[in-house]
């Protein structure tokens, strides 16, 4: 069935190309129109008398059913309805009228239907192309070729393919290079606009250089504070009366303040088997302490009395 439909479309292609409806007619026709304007007129009555003889072809037999069909419908109606609007007819003539109007309109399409394949065999008769028949477009088809030449014109096709799909490739390459380098030159000129908002804001060389003789002071100072934190001091006095206690005092700097610290002897005195740890109270910290432990601030440091729970 698929055939069939393809070789109707060629023969309906073959037959627009004899009457003149293909590209090249109408490259011509555009050409010539300024001298030859009264070929209008001619190309559009070929086109209607092409339109209405392939309508009745049998690919659009179909649709031509449908046309007719339609055609006698509309004309039934019209004649039922001007006969109702010419005579009073009552209800009951008016649904006799009705019925036969239906069976008016089935007898005529029946009746038309046969017409069709008349008309199909008039417009094979005189429109179809005899298979010897070679129309001018399709002269080079009338050359043979040895299977020598049909491959060497293969190789061609196929070089002439190669080359437009690398033609292809490298044309987007460009663009998106063409795309980079535009990406590169707004770069470019946002880079040179800081540049030169940096050289326009910068100050002058002295203040610079005050300041860094400032922060250098400031470094050195910080490193003597750190040398002057005094070693691990023990009292000789137990605040918590005569049981033996050591206290322990721990200089730690405000800027190095830690969660805790570890202390191995907990006790110099006494040696206990863990070690102990003293965490850094704060009014929001409920960490659990295993001995008083009072942080008081001096200058920059922070001082930590904290007792052995192996000696108290």
């Amino acid at each position: 069935m698929a055939s069939t439909d393809f070789e109707k479309r060629k023969e309906e292609e073959y037959e627009m190309q004899l009457l003149g409806f293909h590209s090249r007619a109408g490259m011509n026709f555009s050409r010539w129109a300024g001298e030859l304007w009264f070929h209008v007129v001619l190309i559009m009555t070929r086109v209607t008398l092409v339109h209405r003889l392939k309508s009745l072809s049998p690919h659009y037999r179909r649709p031509m059913e449908s046309i007719t069909r339609e055609t006698i419908e509309s004309t039934c109606k019209k004649l039922c309805k001007s006969l109702q609007t010419k005579y009073d007819y009552d209800t009951e003539e008016l649904r006799e009228l009705k019925e036969n109007e239906k069976q008016l309109i089935q007898t005529y399409c029946t009746r038309a239907m046969p017409h069709l394949k008349i008309i199909e065999k008039t417009v094979k008769k005189y429109i179809s192309i005899p298979k010897n028949v070679l129309l001018e477009e399709d002269k080079c088809q009338s050359i043979r070729y040895t299977r020598e030449e049909y491959e060497r014109l293969e190789e061609h096709l196929e070089n002439l393919q190669h080359r437009a799909k690398r033609a292809t490739i490298l044309n987007a390459a460009l663009k998106e290079e063409l795309a980079t380098i535009d990406k590169l030159q707004n770069y470019i000129s946002k880079s040179n606009e800081m540049c030169n908002i940096i050289e326009n804001s910068s100050v002058d060389q002295n203040t610079n250089s005050d300041m860094f003789k400032v922060l250098k002071h400031y470094q050195e100072l910080y490193k003597k504070l750190l040398r002057l934190v005094p070693k691990t001091e023990k009292m000789a006095v137990c605040p918590k009366g005569s049981r033996g206690c050591t206290p322990i005092q721990w200089y730690i700097p405000i800027d190095t303040k830690f969660p805790g610290i570890v202390v191995e002897p907990a006790c110099p005195k006494v040696n206990c088997p863990t070690p102990y740890t003293l965490f850094n109270p704060s009014p929001q910290s409920n960490v659990p302490t295993m001995t008083p432990c009072g942080w008081t601030s001096v200058g920059p440091f922070l001082i930590c009395t904290s007792y052995c729970p192996m000696s108290c």
